[in-house]
């Protein structure tokens, strides 16, 4: 395996290691994708854990994704994360409905509602990565990346477990960022 760096999802944990391991791969990443794409957290957090699962780091996602639409990031991610593989289901299918709605329809969590108050009335495709960290130093902006990669990863680790699955368990905490 590889430094914490760059991730290569060509390579399987050792739970994974089957002879046929080209199809493992594709299974199990085309599963968390969906969970992914499916998952409660706040349209912006899913995002940005999406990239730094693809090896961005919280520097380099507030300075060259800070700045555009989440619609648009989006799409990017998923153009990143499928490589030119068909999978059978579209897993950001999910993610793009919530980014057509407002924050407010798109938004579960109580203390996220609080916390953006003025983005609710937006549609959640046209809101920013800065508008959620918007007095911030970069510094801070960096940490708050961290913190919503780590939130969507214990959701998505609850999830695993919850239906258990151990593969994707291991998948999702194999190749943390």
């Amino acid at each position: 395996m590889r430094d914490r760096g760059v991730v290569d999802w060509t390579e399987l944990p050792a739970v994974l290691a089957a002879p046929d391991r080209r199809m493992a791969t594709r299974r199990a990443w085309g599963e968390l994708l969906d969970r992914l794409g499916r998952s409660r957290r706040p349209p912006h957090e899913v995002i940005v854990f999406g990239f730094c699962k693809l090896g961005w780091k919280p520097r380099d996602v507030v300075c060259e994704l800070g700045d555009k639409p989440l619609r648009a990031l989006a799409a990017r991610l998923e153009r990143e994360c499928t490589f030119g593989e068909a999978f059978a289901v579209q897993p950001f299918a999910p993610l793009h409905a919530r980014l057509r709605r407002p924050l407010v329809d798109s938004i579960r969590d109580p203390r996220t509602r609080r916390l953006y108050a003025d983005l609710l009335a937006r549609t959640a495709g046209t809101t920013t990565l800065r508008d959620y960290f918007p007095a911030a130093s970069e510094r801070q902006a960096e940490a708050a990346v961290v913190h919503w990669w780590h939130s969507v990863r214990r959701s998505l680790v609850a999830e695993t477990l919850r239906i258990g699955r151990g593969d994707l368990f291991e998948w999702v905490q194999t190749y943390a960022a």
